[in-house]
């Protein structure tokens, strides 16, 4: 394991070489040549020259390593193409899942040279900001990073002042976009553990940076991280078929097959036209359906032409119509059974 960021050591001190030996091959010569000329003697002339051109290399080793590749080195480009996947500056939110007392952290990794400057507030779900945290020292050994912080907001005799902290970074082949770990504070009992995500997305990078639009930012992520609300709530907003953003909820009851008493006179009526029926069974017939007739509304009868499709209209009439015999109501069934 390694510190990244010594690559920046590594990358200055090499152009700085580069510049320098550069220059000294197109100084020295000149160089000699002036104090040659100027009546200087001859066997001190190299060594005069070799000590301007020292000189000169200093100054402009220092400027260079200290002035002007620095400069160079704040450019998000040139970091991310000297760190490759160990580059992990930038705005992260963090949770902080104390028992009982959840919170969520600002924090802000950003360049500072050759290194970085580490800073973050927490606030509660009020949005009421509870603590800050500036870095007053890490070590940095990818993936992982140990760092002693301080708390400004803290009473100077407040055990929560200062406290230490870990933090495992994604290893992968690209970036890191999340990590985890634990922060403990002096005295404290047990460690608190953290986890956090990198903002990509400039959106909302800016409105975590506007009061009127941080709040939202912060319910965003406060729901992914503790389940804040109804989970099936927010599924139902993902739902397909949304037209004006409001999420398609189905209120009807579920279907339900229902037999009526017309479909069983349908079924009576076509079946009657078809074959003959005899008189007891046209007899339980009738009393079954006026037993059921009691019970439910009175639908109207239909001849075997109302069925017919090359019939234009459907004309409602009694069963007597196209049964073979009419039905004879029950006293005169019992007078003709008799006879």
């Amino acid at each position: 394991m390694v510190n990244p960021y010594s690559r920046f050591l590594v990358v200055s001190n090499a152009a700085s070489a580069a510049i320098v030996l550069t220059l000294v091959g197109f100084i020295s010569g000149p160089a000699f040549n002036a104090y040659s000329t100027a009546g200087f003697e001859a066997e001190y002339a190299p060594f005069v020259a070799a000590g301007a051109a020292l000189v000169t290399s200093i100054v402009v080793w220092l400027a260079l390593t200290d002035a002007i590749l620095p400069f160079f080195f704040r450019y998000t480009p040139i970091r991310k193409l000297i760190l490759g996947k160990h580059y992990m500056e930038g705005t992260w939110i963090q949770a902080e899942k104390h028992e009982g007392s959840p919170r969520m952290a600002v924090i802000e990794i950003q360049p500072a040279g050759k290194s970085f400057h580490f800073t973050g507030y927490a606030v509660d779900e009020n949005l009421e900001v509870q603590s800050n945290a500036v870095m007053e020292f890490s070590k940095f050994d990818w993936p992982f990073m140990t760092y002693k912080f301080r708390n400004s907001l803290a009473d100077t005799a407040d055990d929560g002042r200062e406290g230490v902290g870990e933090i495992h970074f994604e290893a992968n082949r690209h970036a890191p976009r999340s990590y985890n770990g634990f922060v403990q504070t002096v005295n404290s009992l047990g460690r608190t553990k953290i986890e956090g995500v990198r903002l990509n997305k400039g959106r909302e990078i800016r409105d975590l940076r506007s009061l009127e639009y941080r709040a939202d930012v912060i319910d965003k992520y406060w729901g992914l991280f503790f389940e804040r609300g109804n989970r099936k709530s927010r599924m139902r907003s993902k739902a397909v078929g949304t037209f004006d953003n409001t999420p398609f909820v189905d209120t009807a009851p579920p279907a339900k097959t229902i037999v009526t008493n017309e479909y069983v006179q349908q079924s009576s009526y076509q079946k009657s036209a078809e074959t003959p029926v005899a008189e007891d069974v046209r007899e339980e017939r009738r009393v079954s359906q006026n037993s059921s007739n009691e019970h439910g509304p009175v639908v109207p009868r239909r001849r075997v032409s109302d069925w017919n499709k090359s019939e234009e209209k459907l004309e409602f009439t009694d069963l007597d119509d196209f049964l073979d015999e009419p039905l004879l109501d029950e006293p005169e069934a019992k007078s003709a059974n008799a006879k």
